[in-house]
């Protein structure tokens, strides 16, 4: 009886220990500086020279001077030399049709909306959305996606390259 006793005592320090050494650490968002030769300022509407972007986690938390944002990194932040490269702000692009390959053929139209599935067009469609945020276009308005059943306006924002 004393031996279950004290296996039992054993077993509730043990789980305990394990508990605590397995709680959840406190998450901090990783703090990354963007250095570049220049940022257009679009409200000005002119290039910040010698720029930075401070980005902590997802989010862009300051855009300026290299020498200001700079100083309000925090000590080991990630940094990304751009060298003399141009930083845009997003695009916008406000007529897309993600959804459509049409073969420029005579009745391509109809001939890919009856040989290929949704489901096929969706991925064609993800491509389509890859290859146009790589081309600088954060923010589409998909006007129609060709025969899908999906609403014929909507407004696609930030597209994002995870």
């Amino acid at each position: 009886m004393r031996r279950r006793i004290y296996l039992f005592a054993l077993e509730v320090v043990l789980l305990g220990s394990l508990a605590r050494a397995q709680s959840k650490p406190e998450f901090k968002p990783s703090v990354t500086l963007l250095k570049t030769g220049r940022i257009l300022d679009v409200r000005s509407g002119h290039y910040i020279e010698s720029a930075a972007i401070l980005i902590e986690g997802d989010y862009i938390k300051e855009i300026g001077p290299a020498v200001e944002v700079q100083a309000h990194a925090p000590k080991g932040s990630a940094v990304i030399d751009l060298g003399r490269a141009t930083v845009l702000p997003g695009l916008v692009d406000c007529h897309t049709h993600l959804m459509a390959r049409i073969p420029e053929t005579p009745g391509g139209y109809v001939l890919n909306l009856a040989t290929k599935s949704e489901a096929f067009r969706a991925l064609e469609g993800a491509a389509d959305a890859r290859v146009t945020l790589e081309a600088g276009f954060t923010t589409v308005r998909d006007v129609e996606n060709e025969g899908s059943g999906t609403p014929t306006l909507r407004c696609v924002t930030p597209l994002t390259k995870d």
